[in-house]
């Protein structure tokens, strides 16, 4: 079967360019927009209205110069135009992109920001908070850099990583991909591994090299690294800090897992990646102490605990934040299947995931808040198509908001499924199969206490069903009575709908796609169970 192929990623190189200044800001003024999480259930609350926000995402990842999707062309393999962002949100209901901004991009050579592109990257953060859609600012990697097969972070991050370890990155007996036999050529020019000999290997293998498990080591080891680390993402957060539409920032993703030929090393998330997020945090706290900031652990070790019954300890028993930081901490995970299983095998693994998802929540006590910061990356194949279904039906049992990986390709160089993991056909027509998977009825925002809130889509019959207890609304607040529904109408009702709610209260759709369901202000507060029902004629 296909699985294996589908649910896999493979990551590889990067390049450098463009240098400008950028002074650290003193904190700014609490963002109009602001999100936070709801300690208790791991919901997401929107602090104006107190409303909870459920969010559908897709990643948009740039991986090579410039760095940044291309806003002005349509229908390329880059393109985030007003269309895209019009598409994703008008008509297939997504709320949020998860927005690379790798450090090899903010600063390509050692203590010179380009602020240029930080400036960028805001103003598009800003363009898709008018069109619909939340950012969830990701420190992007895969495998570190090009030395690496990689990318994310800057050539020399990566080689003073090396410094401090007294690697020889060079050795005859330690050179990368060593102790892995076969070899990658490479490039006349800049000596880094060729490319499309990176891809012909699983990048989950390189995580085992000598090179990378060193360098991630010395990232989670040396206070040296740390600081330029925190120092990256200081500068990303002062840009940022306040912006309208800002989710929340997600600190690195998938680390790696560290030394693994150190002979203290364990397969710990705390133990390898909580100095390294404590001092990030710091540094991002000195500039925004508003925004969430997501925490992953190593994905390898996931897949471990998943067999074992294990549980991630990273947030256990809280964050790097402690208690003062509950509501503004939360955990990232991925959901792919391992290279080589077939579908049988991934089945089982998507179920084994989800019970190490709620036994790593039971360990952690500040906090409930977990994101889906990515999962899927196949084709619009019904093997495909199953396999999305399978996951979305329980992330929905679980409230479970998420980000497809990903909407167009953005020269990922570290795949070898481009041509299929995206929204697109090669030749620019829609997956239409995948993006109605993805498409599904789904409350975007709802004026109801986190912990009565349930919802379900049968993707049968396109049947949805809502239910929650009515909170306290303020009444000088727009929308603070308001509940959202976004539902694809040519997809799912071709032959129209019908809704039912709680009577007294009544239902209107003012725009396509999209109903609300409204509370008379001041009536029913905090003791109204209110049910919502949407059926396809």
């Amino acid at each position: 079967m296909v699985a294996s192929i589908l649910f896999t990623k493979f990551d590889t190189g990067v390049v450098v360019c463009v240098l400008l200044f950028l002074f650290v800001s003193p904190i700014t003024s609490f963002s109009t927009d602001n999100i936070r999480t709801d300690p208790g259930t791991g919901l997401f609350i929107h602090i104006p209205t107190q409303r909870v926000k459920f969010f559908h995402g897709v990643n948009v990842v740039s991986k090579i110069f410039p760095f940044l999707p291309d806003t002005i062309n349509e229908d390329t393999e880059n393109s985030l135009t007003k269309t895209d962002m019009s598409n994703l949100h008008n008509e297939w209901g997504f709320n949020a992109v998860r927005l690379g901004v790798m450090w090899v991009a903010v600063e390509p050579t050692k203590g010179a920001i380009n602020s240029t592109y930080l400036q960028n990257v805001r103003e598009l953060s800003d363009l898709l908070f008018e069109h619909g859609l939340y950012t969830l600012v990701d420190g992007h990697q895969d495998v570190l850099g090009p030395d690496l097969c990689g990318e994310g972070f800057p050539l020399w991050a990566v080689r003073r990583a090396f410094e401090l370890q007294k690697f020889d990155r060079t050795g005859a007996f330690s050179h990368f991909p060593l102790p892995w036999l076969f070899e990658i050529d490479r490039d006349n020019i800049t000596g880094f591994p060729e490319r499309s000999q990176c891809v012909e290997h699983l990048f989950i293998d390189y995580y085992s090299s000598f090179g990378v498990s060193t360098a991630f080591g010395s990232l989670y080891k040396e206070p040296e690294m740390y600081k330029y680390f925190a120092s990256y993402w200081q500068n990303v957060a002062s840009t940022f800090s306040g912006a309208p539409g800002l989710l929340a920032y997600e600190i690195l993703n998938e680390p790696g897992p560290g030394d693994v030929y150190d002979p203290l090393y364990w397969p710990s998330d705390r133990q390898n990646l909580f100095a390294l997020y404590n001092e990030t945090l710091k540094s991002i706290r000195q500039v925004d102490d508003d925004t969430i900031l997501f925490f992953e652990g190593v994905p390898t070790s996931q897949y471990i605990g998943d067999y074992l019954k294990g549980s991630s300890d990273l947030l256990a028993p809280e964050g790097p934040g402690g208690v003062e930081y509950g509501d503004r901490e939360a955990f990232a995970f991925h959901l792919y299947c391992p290279p080589g299983t077939n579908e049988f095998i991934c089945d089982g693994m998507i179920d084994l995931n989800w019970e190490w998802l709620r036994r790593t929540k039971a360990r952690m006590k500040t906090t409930k808040a977990t994101l889906m910061t990515e999962f899927g990356a196949v084709g619009n194949d019904p093997a495909s198509i199953r396999l999305l279904n399978k996951v979305l039906t329980a992330a929905e049992a679980l409230q479970q908001s998420w980000f497809y990986w990903t909407y167009r390709s953005y020269g990922d160089i570290t795949t070898q499924n481009s041509d299929t993991e995206t929204f697109f056909f090669p030749n620019g027509s829609i997956q239409s199969n995948k993006i109605k998977a993805l498409s599904t009825t789904y409350p975007q925002s709802v004026a109801g206490v986190p912990s009565s809130i349930h919802y379900y889509f049968d993707r049968v019959d396109s049947t949805f069903g809502l239910h929650y207890i009515t909170t306290k609304s303020d009444c000088g607040i727009d929308n603070s009575n308001t509940t959202e529904i976004y539902l694809n109408e040519a997809m799912w009702y071709s032959n129209g709908y019908v809704v039912n709610v709680s009577k007294p209260l009544v239902w209107k759709s003012s725009r396509k796609n999209y109903i609300e369901v409204e509370h008379p202000c001041g009536v029913f507060s905090g003791e109204y169970m209110v049910y919502v029902k949407i059926y396809a004629k």
